[in-house]
């Protein structure tokens, strides 16, 4: 079991709910058991990135497509999550430094 940050295990459970249509507190439970060397911090993080990008899905979806040079669908799912992932923290989490969010 490896230590992982927030925005790694997000992105995980992102493309979990998204390639295989899994349920978003199932997958969170299933990442979180997997990754039981994850600091809770980095747990709270991923929670509040994954349940904050599904929330707030079709406005980042529609930012993205409006910055993006091509469509977001031609892009592959994990590339399509780390950008949704970004935005949001651009966003919706002010106080994060954007240098950390990118």
């Amino acid at each position: 079991m490896i230590n992982i940050s927030g925005r790694q295990l997000a992105c995980y459970i992102l493309d979990r709910i998204i390639k295989e249509e899994a349920y978003a507190n199932l997958a969170l439970d299933e990442a979180f058991k997997n990754h039981s060397a994850t600091d809770e911090r980095e747990k709270a993080f991923a929670t509040e990135l994954t349940y904050g990008v599904l929330r707030n899905l079709l406005k980042i979806d529609f930012y993205l497509g409006r910055l993006l040079s091509r469509p977001l669908t031609s892009l592959k799912i994990t590339v399509q999550n780390t950008l949704r992932i970004g935005l949001y923290q651009l966003l919706f989490l002010p106080d994060i430094p954007v240098r950390a969010v990118c």
